[in-house]
């Protein structure tokens, strides 16, 4: 939310242009890990194969082909050097921000 406040107040610095914006950068496994710490429960990744998320929807499987073979990119380090007032956090950081009760008792299986 930062950097879109950021665009609308300076809209004049990003008029015509396009910007890939992220925060931090990991696989699956990491943020699973992450969110597991934060959280206090177990938490895997499980990546969905293919043929799976084709039975389940194909504009699902087009996401997970495209995440698969091409994925997300940003240029994470000129972001934060190059706009410092939006506070960057990392993924842990937001993680450790969150309210994970939510996910109920420890021993619940969450589907």
């Amino acid at each position: 939310m930062a950097f879109v406040a950021l665009a609308l107040e300076t809209r004049e610095r990003f008029l015509g242009k396009s910007i890939d914006i992220a925060s931090d950068e990991m696989t699956g496994e990491q943020a699973a890990k992450i969110v597991s710490e934060a959280s206090g429960r177990t938490i895997e990744y499980v990546q969905t194969p293919l043929e799976q998320a084709r039975a389940m929807n194909e504009g699902f499987a087009l996401n997970v082909e495209w995440m698969t073979n091409v994925g997300y990119s940003a240029a994470i380090a000129g972001l934060r050097k190059q706009h410092p007032q939006v506070g960057w956090e990392t993924f842990a950081e937001w993680a450790r921000r969150q309210d994970w009760t939510v996910l109920g008792s420890s021993n619940e299986r969450i589907a």
